[in-house]
């Protein structure tokens, strides 16, 4: 299964963009201003529910991470996020190496990749306590 990927870093890259843009940039209307505000919001709110489903699964927090589903689904957000401070480590690799079943059971129902790699070349088995 071949798997999307987000970094929060990139979404920390565009997002530094829009406000760069918004406090430089003199000669934007009105309507362009509201419309780069927006994008930015928006991507804002990507960034912290990544940020919270890489975070719930390190915690091995199940109760988050299922509270946390619905909204990255509606956001269609990649589930397949990889955490730019963790190495490139997928949700899955952060439950795997708290070594917790339920979370680990949980993210692979929801279709995870067991194989993905980071780029340092571990799978989540390899991150298995």
């Amino acid at each position: 299964m071949a798997s999307e990927f987000i970094v929060t870093s990139q979404i920390t890259e565009v997002l530094g963009e829009k406000r760069i843009k918004l406090s430089f940039t003199k000669d934007l209307s009105n309507e362009e201003r509201e419309k780069l505000k927006e994008e930015r919001d928006e991507l804002s709110l990507l960034l912290e529910l990544a940020r919270a489903w890489i975070e719930a699964a390190k915690a091995s927090n199940l109760t988050r991470l299922r509270d946390l589903l619905p909204r990255l689904k509606e956001k269609k957000i990649s589930l397949e996020i990889l955490d730019n401070v963790g190495s490139g480590r997928t949700a899955l690799h952060a439950a795997a190496e708290k070594g917790t079943a339920e979370c680990i059971t949980f993210l692979l129902e929801q279709g995870l990749d067991l194989m993905a790699l980071t780029p340092a070349e571990q799978t989540p088995p390899c991150c298995y306590i």
